[in-house]
């Protein structure tokens, strides 16, 4: 697991950069924009990241290239932009999907929707690409459980098959796709809500999914919490002075005479006791060695 999530950060300093093409906005018509100086590095369907005047980014996709000038459809509201905004070259779209993103929410192009970091996977795939040809196509595989005996029995589903779910609202078709994701037998399973189910998806997840929803462990805190041994050893040190500094802190706070003492003289105090047991780390090891309980360290 170690090793997958520095892959993962691997992964995404290579991504990096040092040279990226770069155009001015020109002109904004009719929902989409247009951009100068990137006729000749721009492809079609290539993404751009607009910076607006007041720091707020745009993204966008090419869909139109001239000789002056190349066409971007925005991927929200073109309010805040203005002529001569920096338009920078992002590449074609393609995600790296990665362990991290399961029970995850993220949008089309692998960014996440959840407020949480999400780590890079080694290797990148097109969001756009050609389907396989129908002679290289594998075949259905072997029927899958469900979960719902009615399936395995009436409606049996296999690898590789496509099922289609219609039916009127408020009858269960996300019920029962939430049903397929939690009971399917597969390793994952990716739910993709299009369009106007957009709206849904706190519902979805919250009531359809339940415990099942975007509940994950966060790849990116891993890296934080494997420590060498020395790093062990300095922590539990550290946590034995703190807590000899807090007792006596707080035997010198029961030794005051009720009313004398204000918040700001305990705190001054907890400092003081503090500084004293971080200056005894030196000939603590040595001090330890006389004692059988380590938290009298400092007394």
């Amino acid at each position: 697991m170690q090793q997958n999530a520095f892959a993962g950060l691997r992964a995404e300093i290579e991504t990096l950069s040092p040279v990226r093409h770069v155009g001015r906005v020109i002109g904004v018509s009719g929902g989409t924009l247009q951009v100068s100086g990137l006729g000749s590095a721009a492809r079609m369907g290539d993404q751009l990241r607009i910076v607006r005047g007041d720091g707020s980014a745009l993204g966008g996709e090419v869909i139109r290239i001239d000789p002056d000038a190349i066409t971007i459809l925005p991927d929200a509201e073109t309010d805040g932009v203005s002529r001569g905004d920096r338009a920078t070259l992002m590449g074609p779209a393609r995600i790296a999907p990665h362990d991290g993103w399961i029970g995850r929410v993220i949008d089309p192009y692998g960014v996440p929707l959840d407020g949480r970091p999400l780590l890079r996977g080694s290797h990148e795939r097109p969001i756009r690409c050609d389907p396989p040809p129908p002679a290289s196509r594998n075949r259905l595989g072997a029927r899958l459980d469900t979960g719902m005996a009615v399936f395995n029995t009436m409606l049996p589903i296999v690898e590789g098959q496509r099922i289609g779910l219609f039916a009127g609202s408020g009858v269960g078709k996300s019920s029962l796709l939430a049903h397929f994701a939690g009971h399917m037998q597969a390793d994952v399973a990716v739910i993709a809500l299009v369009g106007e189910r957009g709206r849904e998806l706190r519902d979805f997840v919250a009531d359809a999914l339940g415990e099942r929803g975007a509940e994950g462990p966060d790849p990116c805190l891993l890296p934080k919490a494997c420590k060498n041994a020395a790093e062990i050893e300095g922590s539990a040190a550290a946590h034995e002075r703190d807590a000899a500094a807090v007792i006596e802190c707080l035997a010198w706070l029961d030794a005051q005479a009720p009313g004398t003492v204000t918040e700001v003289d305990v705190v001054k105090k907890l400092e003081a006791c503090r500084r004293q047991a971080n200056a005894l780390r030196v000939c603590q090891s040595i001090m330890a060695t006389r004692y059988k309980n380590p938290l009298r360290i400092g007394r």
